[in-house]
């Protein structure tokens, strides 16, 4: 059985601008990847959402043959 993924994000906001930023890390079969970005006239929701999409960006779907297993999700942001 291989280890599951693993996901890490992270996000900020600033109120006073309504803008913020947001990061991720995804370790799955030994790999590590990340990405980050950012976004103007936005939520803090939007942007925890939108670390977490990154992150699941790219794995198979649980139905296929190539699934990767069970996905441990980590995560500094209380809107998640």
């Amino acid at each position: 059985m291989s280890s599951p993924t693993q996901i890490w994000t992270c996000s900020a906001f600033l109120p006073a601008y309504g803008c913020g930023g947001w990061a991720c890390v995804r370790r799955s079969q030994g790999q590590l990847t990340g990405a980050a970005g950012g976004e103007r006239n936005t939520t803090p929701r939007r942007l925890a959402l939108a670390g977490l999409a990154a992150g699941l960006r790219g794995l198979a779907p649980s139905g296929e043959p190539a699934a990767n297993g069970p996905v441990d999700i980590r995560t500094t942001s209380p809107e998640l």
